[in-house]
């Protein structure tokens, strides 16, 4: 089988080393795939097979194909923004994956550089997001895409999409009599997507406090888990998110605390926090939808870091009658957990107990990185983004975060549970 490229701009940065290089590798092990790994970044010298090796090792990835992977894994010192350099790391390459662990603005600039050279046959740019940092710049990003490729040969990445939630709602409504029709706002009376942890900055102020929760997270992935989470045969998710407004937001940042055994230091204290910030580390923003099925059900998209109790799922509220506790299925993102609770009828009380029934999803062979890699190698649809789906997500955020100057950050102390006193604001 013919070698196939798959090039890292950025294959120096943590996301290629935490995330990007193992799933790459979880891919390679599974599928027996023949991957040249190369990496390309702007630093003089980076001994590349043992960052992949190490890579490999912190992830636990072992295996025939990884090790060759690794064995042979090339780096070449680039400015992605030069078009000498850019025609120098695609010469000679057959159908190669050209993958951009960058930030937006330079991601941009690269891809102007792209349009001007000549590009291999079967050539895949994949995109992290955020694509732009606006719906007009997303668009613009969009449009440039276009001017030079067709957009089978795009990618947009949202690994979130690749994760067991995701992955198994539309499965457990599509393929199930007993979910499928009560999936609606007769039945429903909330859905939660929250993605909550324990982990404070972990030394990554330097991304984090241009972001923040809302853009980091809440954008990035949450909004588009959302949309696969409502869509359907009638709305699918670029309909969803084209009828989706957020109606309230509520932010926060973590004062000094202790979370899992561990003391975190406020935020504002965090090395490399500028003193002037502003940045909040949990947001909870509630959507509406204004479509058939969906109107009038509130969504909540939540997330935060230094949390107490974390929770990172899906959570379907049904609604109640007399008084009854309201049924709830969760989906657990990560860890392949389905949890039903159901009210039951106890023999010594009049009213019902409550039970809950758990049951482990199939377990993937690969995590949610090894997933985008098989997307984009195996051009699996319902792994990408679409162009419109990174515009309408800005598009329904940019309201938000311009009204965070007017609004104080709610503070909660690391370890615990923030929003649930009374709310301060509403947007």
């Amino acid at each position: 089988m013919n070698e196939q490229s798959f090039i890292i701009l950025g294959g120096g940065g943590d996301l290629a080393k935490r995330l990007l290089i193992p799933g790459i590798g979880q891919y390679a092990n599974l599928f027996r795939a023949n991957l040249g790994l190369v990496g390309a970044d702007m630093a003089e010298e980076i001994d590349y097979p043992s960052l992949v090796s190490e890579s490999f090792a912190t992830a636990g990835i072992e295996g025939e194909q990884s090790a060759a992977m690794a064995g042979s894994a090339t780096y070449e010192q680039v400015d992605a923004t030069s078009a000498e350099d850019m025609t120098m790391l695609l010469a000679g390459k057959k159908n190669p994956v050209l993958y951009f662990a960058l930030p937006p603005t330079i991601t941009q600039r690269a891809l102007e550089v792209l349009k001007e050279i000549e590009l291999p046959d079967g050539l895949i740019v994949a995109l992290e997001k955020p694509i732009g940092d606006s719906a007009t710049t997303a668009r613009e990003v969009n449009e440039l895409l276009a001017s030079f490729l067709p957009e089978k040969q795009i990618f947009r990445v949202d690994h979130f999409l690749g994760m067991s939630a995701t992955i198994n709602i539309g499965t457990l409504r599509d393929d199930n009599r007993i979910i499928d029709p009560v999936w609606n706002n007769e039945h429903l009376d909330e859905i939660r997507i929250v993605f909550n942890e324990t982990l404070g900055l972990e030394g990554r102020a330097a991304f984090y406090d241009k972001t923040g929760a809302t853009i980091d997270m809440i954008h990035s992935h949450l909004i588009q888990v959302m949309a696969h989470t409502l869509a359907d045969a009638t709305d699918g998710p670029d309909e969803i998110l084209k009828a989706t407004t957020a109606t309230s937001v509520r932010r926060g940042r973590y004062t000094a605390g202790s979370v899992n055994g561990r003391q975190l230091p406020s935020y504002a204290n965090e090395e490399g926090v500028a003193p002037e910030s502003t940045t909040e580390t949990w947001a909870r923003v509630e959507m509406a939808v204004d479509t058939d099925r969906w109107r009038g059900v509130p969504i909540l998209l939540e997330s935060g870091k230094a949390i107490g109790n974390p929770r990172q799922e899906i959570t379907a509220i049904f609604k109640t009658e007399n008084g009854t506790t309201a049924n709830k299925l969760r989906l657990a993102f990560e860890s392949d957990d389905l949890l039903l609770e159901l009210n039951v009828a106890d023999p010594a009380q009049k009213s019902p107990a409550r039970v809950s029934l758990a049951s482990g999803l199939v377990p993937s062979q690969l995590g949610a990185y090894g997933r985008v890699a098989a997307g984009i190698l195996q051009h699996q649809e319902h792994m990408k983004l679409s162009g419109e789906a990174s515009e309408q997500g800005w598009r329904i955020l940019e309201p938000v975060l311009e009204s965070f100057d007017q609004y104080p950050l709610e503070e909660y102390e690391a370890g615990t549970t923030p929003g649930t006193g009374p709310v301060l604001e509403s947007f």
